[in-house]
């Protein structure tokens, strides 16, 4: 995944991203639907779907109050969207999840789960800000060698071809995980199918 976030986050300029975080309007939506409407959701399909299971509702309920902090990035890039503003979003998506969770645990659970702070600052240091660090210091460095028509011509191109692979990989191995998991947690997969 760190491969994936670099390669995405590689060919973004420093400059782009200081001007997206004057993007107000689209900001705001993306933190009213991950923070306010995303939670009200899954508490409501939770409660319709798993009341039965309390435990699954608040893995779903868990699930959903982190948004991915990575993933939308990749499928910005995908779709040539503006990942200047994705990457200007993090900060947002980050310090909102770690104020909210234990106060959206509470509300919509009842209780609140303890929750680890330290891995949660350990991902975020190696799939964000190394990456963007990594990227930073790749980019001026070919730069400096090779020039901008290079960079984001011939390297950027190979850089999208890495991209894809990696992606491929990354989501080969999300299915692949969770079968060995399904065959050998079958009382846990029937309760999750049923």
């Amino acid at each position: 995944m760190f491969f994936v976030i670099l390669s995405v986050m590689l060919p973004v300029e420093i400059k782009d991203v200081g001007k997206a975080f004057k993007k107000f309007k689209p900001t705001a939506l993306a933190i009213f639907i991950n923070f306010i409407f995303i939670p009200a959701f899954s508490w409501a399909m939770g409660w319709l779907f798993l009341k039965s299971y309390p435990d699954f509702w608040v893995g779903a309920i868990l699930y959903t109050l982190t948004p991915c902090i990575g993933w939308y990035l990749i499928f910005t890039d995908l779709a040539e969207g503006d990942v200047a503003w994705g990457i200007a979003l993090l900060p947002w998506n980050i310090t909102l999840q770690i104020v909210l969770m234990p106060f959206y645990m509470y509300m919509l659970v009842g209780r609140v789960i303890p929750i680890d702070f330290s891995v949660l600052a350990r991902s975020v240091g190696l799939f964000l800000i190394a990456p963007f660090i990594l990227g930073y210091i790749v980019q001026k460095a070919v730069i400096k060698a090779k020039g901008r028509e290079y960079f984001f011509g011939p390297f950027k191109n190979v850089n999208g071809e890495f991209k894809l692979w990696a992606l491929v990989l990354v989501i080969l191995s999300m299915f692949v995980i969770p079968a060995i998991f399904a065959l050998t947690q079958s009382r846990a997969t029937a309760i999750l199918v049923r």
